[in-house]
């Protein structure tokens, strides 16, 4: 299994005036820096290899498997799941194949969200070989205010952290975060 991003969030979860406005800040000319120390933060947090295991702005991604499960479905990583916007696979002959709608579902109320196939259907016979299967998805919450404000706090406190070159808030940011943690 791998995991390839193919679409950046457009924005952070955290904007640099969120971060002005948190620490009383008027003065412009940390802009730079704050941006920069929030967008490390979001890595330390987001996607496949962040602390939470999730996905916090919209974002598309690729999950590729050799073959299809022998199970009936599918758990698709970095919750929360928005979509799957598609299913392509390479048959038994090496040619380049969409799956039909109609052979799955999705459930993006779970978490993680799930592919699963619909009653009285089979995943197809693949050809043999990496990279076989290729599940395109979107996750995340949506647009920044959608994210959950525990996680904008601990980003804003890391951010902060970091400013001041200080590090006492780091129990507080593990619990602010630590509802929100996918562990595999």
């Amino acid at each position: 299994m791998a995991l390839r991003r193919t679409a950046a969030p457009d924005e952070l979860p955290v904007s640099v005036d969120d971060v002005r406005f948190d620490l009383r800040l008027i003065d412009t000319s940390q802009d730079d820096a704050i941006e920069s120390y929030i967008a490390a933060a979001v890595e330390e947090l987001d996607g496949k290899d962040g602390t939470l295991g999730r996905a916090l702005v919209t974002q598309s991604w690729e999950l590729i498997l050799d073959r299809f499960p022998c199970a009936s479905e599918i758990k698709i990583p970095l919750p929360p799941l928005q979509e799957v916007t598609g299913i392509t696979y390479l048959d038994t002959n090496g040619d380049a194949q969409t799956l039909a709608t109609s052979v799955y579902a999705v459930d993006t109320a779970s978490e993680p969200g799930v592919v699963s196939l619909k009653y009285g259907q089979t995943w197809p016979s693949t050809r043999c070989q990496r990279g076989a299967v290729t599940i395109a998805f979107t996750c995340g919450y949506g647009v920044s205010s959608d994210v959950p404000e525990s996680i904008r706090s601990a980003v804003k406190l890391e951010v902060a952290d970091r400013l001041e070159q200080r590090s006492d808030n780091a129990k507080a940011i593990d619990r602010l975060l630590f509802r929100y943690r996918v562990y595999s």
